[in-house]
């Protein structure tokens, strides 16, 4: 079942699309999004292209569990469709068990998580910089619901990121017209999603800080 939720905040008319085929909302489900207005093709058509992935893999593989996919609209406005989504199912949202995000996505070979926080201090050119944290993770973790906003990057970066939070080179090109299909690398898009789906079950929602999966 897929459900098209609108929503008007702030003059912005968005659309959320959400897909129910293996949601139970009488018991706690997992909630997987991705956000389908990004600026570029890291930021966030490969992480839209994962969330295909992975409804296309549960479909084959009829993975049994309670899920709900979730492609928010108005992210860059001020994670606008986030909010629309937990305002509207607001009843619904006290079943929700955990969030997993999907937002860039398609460089590199790696799975890396920022979990459960707002803020994040990284190394930029040798100096540190406390940077908050702009995603829809946000919005559950404001919400009380454990967060996991995941990326993909090269290994070396990702290491460097997790190991001693040096601000990884991919992202430079975040918001910039070099965000372009040209970088992103499609054959890794459905094995990201299969390796995700194999570890929804076995995910650490309960830990903070930066991870590799």
């Amino acid at each position: 079942m897929c459900i098209r939720d609108s929503f008007n905040i702030k003059g912005y008319l968005g659309q959320n699309i959400l897909v129910t085929q293996w949601t139970d909302f009488s018991k706690p489900y997992i909630v997987i999004s991705a956000h389908y207005d990004g600026y570029g093709a890291y930021d966030n058509l490969g992480g839209t292209v994962v969330l295909f992935w992975m409804i296309k893999w549960m479909k084959r593989i009829l993975k049994t569990g309670n899920y709900l996919f979730a492609f928010f609209d108005g992210e860059e406005r001020g994670l606008l469709g986030s909010n629309a989504f937990l305002k509207h199912f607001c009843a619904k949202s006290k079943t929700i068990r955990v969030h997993l995000s999907l937002d860039g996505f398609g460089i590199g070979d790696s799975i890396g998580c920022f979990a459960n926080f707002d803020r994040v201090f990284l190394k930029v050119n040798g100096k540190g910089y406390n940077m908050p944290l702009q995603a829809d993770t946000i919005v559950f973790q404001k919400n009380d619901i454990r967060s996991l906003h995941c990326f993909s990057l090269p290994y070396k970066e990702l290491k460097a990121l997790v190991k001693e939070n040096i601000f990884p080179t991919t992202w430079y090109i975040l918001h910039t017209k070099e965000d372009s299909p040209k970088h992103v690398e499609e054959i890794w898009l459905p094995l990201f999603a299969w390796q995700l789906m194999c570890k929804l079950d076995t995910l650490e929602f309960d830990t903070k800080g930066i991870i590799s999966l």
